[in-house]
């Protein structure tokens, strides 16, 4: 079942609040309710993120994978999502982000969209 509308406003405030803009991309890039994503928006702020770290921070290069795949940009979404699991650090290569992250490229490698 969908989240309802007002939670996942709810949710897009605690992420501005929490980690601007990485989280705000996410919502934008991975909500379930159309009406709140936004692609094009969600690129350019996982790019800043991405850009600010320096290219360093995983969770912010599977952001961006996500925003490319949302603009149906598949080799971009892939590229990304393969740059985020290399930059996992070796003792959270056993951890349950590496599958997470992996289960991710298999969608869009299959040009299919992660939602939350």
């Amino acid at each position: 079942m969908y989240a309802s509308r007002e939670s996942t406003l709810a949710s897009l405030r605690q992420a501005v609040l929490v980690s601007p803009p990485n989280s705000l991309a996410w919502v934008l890039a991975t909500a379930q309710d159309a009406a709140v994503r936004n692609g094009t928006k969600a690129l350019k702020l996982a790019g800043e993120a991405c850009e600010k770290n320096r290219w360093k921070e995983a969770g912010f290069v599977d952001t961006l994978a996500a925003a490319h795949a949302e603009q149906d940009q598949w080799d971009q979404a892939i590229i990304m999502e393969q740059k985020a699991i290399s930059l996992l650090s070796p003792e959270r290569q056993d951890s349950k982000l590496v599958e997470k992250f992996q289960a991710r490229l298999r969608l869009y490698e299959r040009h299919e969209k992660f939602r939350q």
